[in-house]
């Protein structure tokens, strides 16, 4: 029977409150997801049909075939049994949806004894636990509405001509710049330092166009349009680690640099280093050298 590969997957694996971790990604065989909407069903009197609501998503949920196969599949069992009954809440990974907190809702096991003694079959199933606020637009959805906004501003603006009508349409090419900005770093292919000076950009015109005295209504589309901008530029931040700026003390590559400042997530922070920098040469980087980064005291924490 040939091998199955399971391609952009990650490690199958649960880790419980009381830093017990289960590695069982090498056991399993097969896995089976839930994910219920929160849409509730309401019957009228004396109507056909139904109306549906939508209330607070349930927990995704699912559970996990495994097999255990060896002389000291006895031992391995009962560490199993044993951790998730003494604590079942933990962190699971699970190959799709990533690292989540859960709890271990039961373990169903046969053996077949006649046929092999040292096999044992089991399904795990987890329960996403926790309670989490409705999910947000991405930061381009907001930066979309900042660009909306600027629009706005400039086809009123130019109706008075002269600076105001410039400021606006400078306002709508800045809002722009910053869309795709934005955008291009929600993919992983753009600069942080894109974002942030393409915001600069837009607060400047709308600076300018209260300078200039401009027609309340065309203000009030630039001040939206700012309000949008901040707002993708924070959710598109939260959760990251803060950016320093970083002073390399010796020449060195930036491979070794990275290793010697993230560990084992030196292949992502290299490819976020290189985003947020234009290095010439990567393989020699001068002493001196100013470079933009994520904090490594938080991410070496985080991981820790």
């Amino acid at each position: 029977m040939p091998t199955p590969i399971l391609r952009n997957a990650e490690a199958f694996d649960f880790t419980t409150l009381d830093g017990e971790r289960l590695e069982l990604f090498g056991e399993m065989l097969s896995w089976s997801d839930e994910v219920k909407t929160g849409v509730v069903e309401k019957q009228v009197v004396r109507r056909a049909g139904a109306l549906h609501q939508k209330m607070g998503s349930p927990p995704r949920k699912f559970s996990a075939k495994c097999v255990l196969i060896g002389g000291d599949v006895t031992a391995r069992y009962r560490r199993l049994c044993d951790a998730v009954q003494a604590q079942p809440e933990g962190r699971v990974t699970h190959p799709r949806w990533g690292n989540f907190r859960a709890v271990v809702e039961g373990i169903q096991a046969s053996e077949s004894p006649s046929e092999n003694t040292n096999l044992i079959e089991y399904s795990i199933s987890f329960s996403e636990t926790g309670l989490h606020d409705p999910p947000k637009p991405a930061p381009s959805a907001k930066a979309q509405t900042a660009a909306a906004h600027a629009q706005t501003s400039a086809s009123t603006s130019a109706a008075s001509g002269g600076g105001v009508a410039v400021a606006g349409a400078a306002l709508q090419n800045a809002a722009g710049g910053f869309l795709v900005a934005i955008s291009a770093a929600e993919r992983g292919l753009g600069m942080i330092g894109d974002v942030t000076a393409s915001y600069a950009a837009m607060s400047a015109q709308a600076v300018e166009l209260d300078a200039l005295a401009a027609p309340k209504d065309v203000r009030r589309a630039a001040a939206l349009a700012l309000s949008s901008a901040l707002q993708a530029q924070q959710r598109y931040s939260a959760g990251r680690p803060p950016l320093v700026t970083y002073t390399v003390p010796s020449s060195t590559s930036l491979s070794a640099l990275c290793q010697s400042l993230y560990g084992s997530r030196a292949n992502d922070a290299r490819a976020e280093i290189q985003r947020n920098n234009r290095i010439l040469r990567p393989f020699r980087i001068p002493a001196g050298t100013a470079l933009l980064i994520s904090d490594p005291s938080v991410i070496v924490t985080a991981v820790e």
